[in-house]
């Protein structure tokens, strides 16, 4: 997942991301074991190898 709000947001649960991860997948017995957050999409600190390193991690974990 990716947002322009930092990933602390996403970690402490104030987000749509927990709300669908509990409420909904688990309501129908899916598991969640990893969510992978690219926060601050709008920052500086955002460029392109950042977000290369990212999509690169969410394929690895996938495999």
């Amino acid at each position: 997942m990716s947002s322009h709000a930092p990933s602390l947001f996403y970690k402490l649960g104030l987000n749509l991301v927990f709300r669908w991860k509990k409420l909904v997948l688990g309501y129908c017995g899916i598991k969640v074991k990893n969510v992978l957050i690219l926060g601050s999409m709008d920052k500086a600190k955002d460029t392109a190898q950042r977000r290369q390193t990212f999509i690169q991690k969410c394929i690895n974990t996938i495999k």
